[in-house]
């Protein structure tokens, strides 16, 4: 399938025209959509009606442009050059505006089906939380908007729970009474059962190295010396192997 097509996301809709076969190849909600005897498919249109235009009132990306670059060139966008070169008309100076981004990226792909998106996406945020969090902790609206937004067997809500129980300061205003009002419950309740894990576990036991990057194939999964992450659904809480 070749030729394009025009994607309308949003509830006031922004209009994207993309090459057909790059949505059909990488996500299968556009693959679906784009064959058989539906109007999408004969109209060459498709609407995507669930997608906020951007994450807060002055700055925002739709995720679409996030997706629709990667189609093409492979790469999530992670350092503030990188992101100029995709959106000139907003400042990613923060890390917590890029991380915003990014978590509503991966909403997006988890929407339409495109498992290797996501993975790519999982992971530059992944390696932005490492050098995110020492510096600035887990903030209540990053905390809010993940898991407002993704899967709960996601192992980005669980890099930011881990982190949370690691870096716990009593001082720091994230830590706060007025702070932890404001998170959702299933993060207390996550939290609660990692602080009980912590409590249990031997001082070799925590020190060893936990992968939050979730890998193309299992060959490179195996290669990975660290820990694991696995989702229990019937318990609803993940945990590393």
């Amino acid at each position: 399938m070749c030729g394009i097509v025009t994607v309308l996301v949003g509830t006031e809709p922004v209009k994207f025209q993309v090459h057909t076969n790059l949505l059909t190849h990488h996500s299968e909600y556009f693959r679906k959509a784009l064959n058989g005897p539906w109007k999408e498919a004969t109209e060459r249109v498709v609407s995507i009606m669930d997608i906020e235009p951007c994450t807060c009132e002055s700055h925002g990306i739709n995720p679409i442009i996030l997706f629709v670059n990667w189609t093409y060139t492979k790469q999530v966008p992670h350092s503030i050059l990188e992101w100029a070169d995709i959106d000139t008309s907003s400042s990613y100076y923060l890390p917590a505006l890029r991380l915003y981004e990014l978590i509503r990226a991966y909403a997006f792909g988890d929407r339409i089906l495109a498992p290797d998106f996501c993975r790519a996406t999982s992971n530059v945020i992944t390696k932005m939380l490492n050098g995110y969090v020492p510096s600035f902790g887990i903030c209540d609206t990053l905390v809010q908007l993940a898991f407002s937004k993704l899967p709960q067997a996601c192992v980005i809500l669980q890099n930011l729970i881990d982190a949370y129980c690691a870096n716990w300061n009593n001082n720091q205003r994230n830590y706060s009474l007025e702070v932890q009002n404001r998170l959702p419950l299933d993060f207390h309740r996550r939290v609660s059962h990692k602080l009980y894990e912590l409590g249990k576990m031997t001082d070799e036991e925590k020190g060893r190295q936990r992968c939050y990057f979730e890998h193309a194939s299992d060959e490179e999964k195996g290669a990975c010396p660290a820990l694991h992450f696995r989702w229990d659904p019937e318990k609803g809480l993940g945990f590393f192997e």
